[in-house]
């Protein structure tokens, strides 16, 4: 069953007047999905997959930014409590009135119970158990409680979407306290299983025992992990050794310290544990190898990468490689291994390809490409969503300033909006200006010796972002200009936000130098933090899945699809390596993505004037 088929189908799931309505909500589907009806499965898991990746900035109309997201979140439940309820219609078997009273039943026990104390004054049943039974029967229902098993409770996780598992399994753990204690529940005992309900199937296989490998093995990978975090980055010698050893010092330039060493060695032993469980059928053949090399071979990558697709094709709970970066992120940190303890073009020129081939999904080729080539797709139908984006620091600004007019009436929830709405501003600012890492915003001082956020020294001059190189991921400085709107936004931030920010917060800014200080003394925000303020302000212009490093490449596709072929100038503006730039805009998806952006280009309209 399609969306098609649910669309047919409304007149005889609803009223009259309904149907009208939810048949205006499904005839939005094609222009917002860019797919026909009948290519969209009848499928709430799908259906919340696709709504995520939604682009709906200006095809909502309401007063503020604010009512649109409302109304984009309102259209997309329209949209899967139809497809909800025409499945229930074609596949509802008819219901056990037994099961529906016995389910009723522990309800009633639950909130009659639950938090009272026994006569030892322990609580009989935990807050809310109410609630997780009722979550409980919303899922498995159909069937007695005392029948509930394991398979039927495994297959009805593969068919609960992504956000709605945890829950799900939160509470089938609440209903196994209460059958191991079901000593202390006789009024409802005879309604529980003999036997909690079994673990349910995770993601995961079967942990990697380090203590079964050989000692010198487990040694020699502790060894290349700490000098893959805290030694020197090796260089390639392009020429092979054939104009002789560097006369040349070694020099620290660009060279960084790794942020969180911890969580370094935790990836690097995390990749070797994925290489280990995957390159052998029969993991205990490890268990012979003495040293690094001969387990971080390109054979044994290249077997550990083809098994892996295979178990995740055969999983239904596995993604494909290419819906999911798990893969890449191992490959990347054996890379850094093999590099950082030189073992040897074949190893590295291996694990290149596998990286960058069309089966992986990369945070940088694949994932972004697609991401792009959507969103390109998108602005070619809607060229609101163009403006949207170019205008959205302006947008965001104007709900800021409306914030700050009754700051006072406000309640907590309600200022640290307004403030996170105003970081966003700040930060998007600054990616039109020039597109920067998420680690170079986040990390950005405005204060101090070393500031580099600078305002304008006089009038009529420039503000200007000046990052040192070791700050930057090659090892170059980087100076922009920042446009005057854009600065303009930004002083919002720095002349009231700040300030604000820090009064909420209980923080004392002015010995602070970063632009979003954090709660630690001399530390910028947390990345989470961040994260949620960015997001908030991309939900209210509903640009969905519009990230901080998306706006790099949205900008490079621009750019790119106005200058065909200049990669250097490209590789400049992001502060990128020129090979890494041609890796990905000259070839595949991203080159894709570039024309499609020259069509939309090449059609604009005159009066936009955006680029």
């Amino acid at each position: 069953m399609n969306l098609q088929d649910v669309y047919l189908a409304l007149p005889s799931l609803y009223s009259e007047k309904s149907a009208k309505t939810y048949e205006a909500a499904f005839r939005r589907v094609e222009t917002l999905t860019g797919r026909k009806l009948h290519q969209i499965p009848a499928n709430d898991v799908a259906w919340f997959e696709i709504a995520k990746h939604i682009v709906w900035a200006g095809s909502f109309r309401a007063a503020t930014p604010e009512a649109a997201a409302r109304a984009f979140n309102t259209w997309s439940k329209k949209i899967g409590a139809a497809i909800r309820l025409a499945t229930a219609e074609e596949t509802q078997t008819p219901a056990n009135p037994d099961a529906r009273l016995a389910w009723d039943r522990l309800i009633a026990y639950a909130k009659e119970v639950q938090n009272r104390p026994d006569e030892t004054g322990e609580k009989i049943l935990p807050g809310m158990a109410d609630m997780s039974l009722f979550n409980l029967r919303a899922r498995v229902g159909h069937v007695l409680p005392a029948k509930l098993d394991t398979a039927t409770a495994t297959e009805t996780l593969a068919s609960i979407p992504a956000n709605k598992a945890d829950s799900y399994r939160r509470a089938l753990r609440a209903f196994n306290n209460i059958i191991i204690e079901r000593e202390r529940h006789q009024p409802i005992a005879a309604l529980l299983p003999v036997a909690p309900v079994g673990p349910l199937p995770g993601m995961r296989d079967a942990p990697l025992n380090w203590t079964s490998l050989s000692h010198s093995l487990v040694v020699a990978c502790d060894a290349a992990i700490e000098k893959a975090v805290l030694g020197e980055r090796a260089k390639r010698d392009r020429f092979s050794g054939k104009l002789g050893a560097d006369p040349l010092p070694r020099r620290t330039k660009g060279k960084r310290k790794v942020g969180n060493p911890v969580n370094r060695r935790k990836a690097h032993r995390n990749a070797l544990s994925w290489l280990i469980r995957h390159a052998w059928d029969d993991r205990t053949k490890a268990c012979r190898i003495e040293r690094l090399d001969d387990l971080l071979t390109a054979q044994n990558i290249q077997n550990a990468v083809n098994r892996y697709q295979a178990r995740a094709a055969q999983s239904s709970i596995l993604k494909a490689t290419d819906e999911t970066s798990s893969m890449n992120t191992w490959l990347a940190n054996l890379e850094t291994l093999s590099t950082r303890n030189g073992l040897g073009e074949e190893v590295l020129d291996t694990l290149a390809d596998l990286r960058f081939s069309d089966e992986m999904h990369s945070d940088y080729a694949g994932e972004m490409a697609a991401a792009r080539a959507a969103f390109v797709k998108l602005i070619d139908r809607d060229p609101a969503i163009v403006r949207t984006i170019i205008t959205g620091p302006r947008l965001l600004e104007r709900e800021v300033r409306r914030g700050l007019e009754r700051w006072d009436a406000l309640r907590k929830h309600g200022r640290t909006e307004v403030l996170h709405l105003c970081i966003a501003a700040g930060m998007m600012a600054l990616q039109l200006s020039r597109p920067l890492r998420t680690r170079n915003l986040h990390e950005l001082t405005c204060d101090g010796e070393s500031a580099e956020l600078l305002a304008p020294r006089r009038a009529g001059a420039p503000a200007t972002v000046d990052i040192p190189g070791s700050k930057v991921k090659n090892g170059q400085d980087l100076w922009h200009e920042i446009p005057a709107m854009q600065w303009q936004i930004l002083r919002l931030w720095l002349d009231e936000g700040r300030a604000l920010w820090a009064t909420e917060k209980g923080i004392a800014h002015e010995a602070n130098p970063y632009l979003v200080p954090g709660l630690k003394k001399g530390q910028p925000v947390s990345r989470s933090t961040l994260n949620k303020a960015w997001n908030r302000g991309m939900s209210r212009l509903g640009l969905t899945d519009m990230t901080p490093h998306m706006m790099r490449h949205v900008g490079a596709t621009i750019y790119i699809a106005e200058n065909p072929g200049q990669y250097g100038v490209v590789a400049d503006l992001l502060a990128d390596k020129l090979d890494t730039v041609q890796s990905f805009y000259a070839k595949g998806a991203g080159k894709e993505a570039a024309r499609l952006f020259a069509e939309v280009l090449a059609r604009r309209d005159p009066t936009l004037n955006l680029f």
